[in-house]
């Protein structure tokens, strides 16, 4: 069975490839080495988005003299020279760009806010932004992305737009920062009510990488302290959720049966199974880590002191893109464009 399920894979990773843009031959024979957690290579990056335009998720060129605009760019130049700005966290940088909070994030609520990042280097290629953008609108937080092109010079090449990319902010502290809020003093401790709670969050986070990977068709794959978060204040079922940050291309890949309308659903099922069975002990790993991390706390309250009093509403929750009602999971079709559900920047 094992043998059978492999050559499932290669098959239909070969057929995304050939669908979404008319793959060589010689990309399909690396299906082989398919792998639940493997990520990209640049090649087939490259294969499966250099036609794609960024167009397709809803950027557009900036008018910098509207006021939204206006405001995106006086935080960010207030903030990037600002070394106290730089540790508190205020801005972020990243391998790329930097990222900061909304401006309009004071006038709205909880889970309803926004961060806005920036693209602002040459080095990434434009088929791993359209990924990123990708990644984004497939887990359902890309609001808004517009681009700024600096002034041509002459006689030097054509200059690269800045992207502003505006995307749901996932509240709540990550797994590095979960034994600092008041509310969850308990992961400090050794006791058995406190490995209790751990293994919950170990459970939600697995529950949350099952949902983005059969409703959503994204296999999550940089799972580390830095990227998981905790939303809500009683670590009780129900009253917390598990957030997931992140999307750049590195840190996701395509669930290969999106695009084997011929797929069985035991053969899907084997794909999502394949999956779990793979970031399974990840996720133990990552747990025990925010735990030693937390423990080692002790009675220091550390100055992270608030989270959110409950996890995401329902109702916030984005359908998936494109499902095909005919699977059970879905199967979404990577060669038709994807669109955001309310394009556009947010409004206080």
């Amino acid at each position: 069975m094992r043998s059978a399920f492999k050559t499932f894979i290669c098959l239909s990773f070969s057929l995304y490839f050939s669908l979404s843009s008319g793959a060589p031959t010689s990309l399909s024979k690396r299906g082989e080495d398919v792998e639940p957690m493997k990520r990209l290579t640049p090649d087939e990056i490259k294969v499966l988005y250099e036609k794609r335009r960024v167009s397709e998720f809803g950027c557009k060129e900036a008018d910098i003299n509207a006021p939204h605009m206006k405001e995106i760019l006086e935080a960010f130049d207030k903030l990037k020279y600002d070394a106290s700005a730089h540790a508190s966290g205020a801005i972020r940088g990243g391998f790329h760009g930097s990222v900061i909070n909304h401006p309009h994030n004071t006038k709205l609520e909880i889970h309803k806010r926004f961060v806005v990042k920036t693209l602002d280097d040459d080095k990434p290629s434009v088929e791993k932004i359209r990924m990123e953008l990708d990644g984004l609108t497939q887990a359902g937080q890309l609001e808004a992305c517009e681009t700024i092109t600096p002034p041509s010079k002459p006689g030097a090449a054509k200059p690269i737009p800045v992207f502003y990319i505006t995307q749901k902010k996932i509240e709540g502290p990550t797994l590095e920062e979960v034994g600092k809020p008041e509310g969850f003093a308990v992961l400090k401790e050794k006791t058995p009510e406190s490995d209790e709670k751990w293994g919950m969050i170990g459970k939600a986070i697995l529950d949350r990488l099952r949902d983005l990977a059969k409703r959503r068709h994204i296999a999550y794959l940089d799972i580390n302290v830095k990227n998981i978060k905790v939303q809500g204040r009683i670590l009780e079922p129900g009253k917390f959720a598990i957030g997931v940050i992140d999307w750049g291309y590195a840190g996701w890949r395509p669930m290969v049966h999106l695009v084997s309308k011929g797929a069985s659903q035991e053969e899907q099922d084997k794909e999502l199974e394949s999956y779990m069975k793979a970031v399974t002990p990840l996720v133990t790993s990552v747990v025990n880590q925010a735990k030693e991390l937390a423990r080692n706390l002790g009675s220091n309250p550390g100055s992270l002191t608030t989270s959110p009093h409950s996890p995401p509403p329902k109702s916030l929750e984005n359908s998936p893109h494109n499902s095909n009602p005919g699977s059970q999971h879905g199967s979404p079709k990577p060669q038709a464009p994807l669109v955001l559900h309310q394009p556009g920047s947010p409004k206080a």
